[in-house]
């Protein structure tokens, strides 16, 4: 699914694993990425820290944090649409 400006990526989960867990799993996956190409990849929310470089927002992860959902309009000009891909 798309996100303001980049990709939202979901994946299924134990239906056990709490909020806490599957932030952690999602920060543990983007610090894997960041340690195999630290220049290409950034955790910072900083917008002139990361240029250039991808920055993955794990804090999407968590109690009450909401992603759009496949096919949802967004509050965007030309009023886009939320859609999934496949590679």
């Amino acid at each position: 699914m798309t996100g303001c400006k980049g990709v939202h990526i979901t994946a299924p989960l134990p239906s056990n694993m709490t909020h806490d867990s599957a932030r952690k799993l999602a920060r543990a996956l983007a610090q894997c990425l960041i340690d195999a190409d630290p220049e290409r990849y950034f955790l910072s929310a900083d917008p002139p820290a990361r240029t250039g470089r991808i920055f993955l927002d794990y804090l999407l992860n968590g109690r009450g944090n909401t992603a759009v959902g496949a096919f949802s309009p967004r509050a965007r000009p030309g009023f886009p649409i939320a859609h999934p891909v496949t590679w």
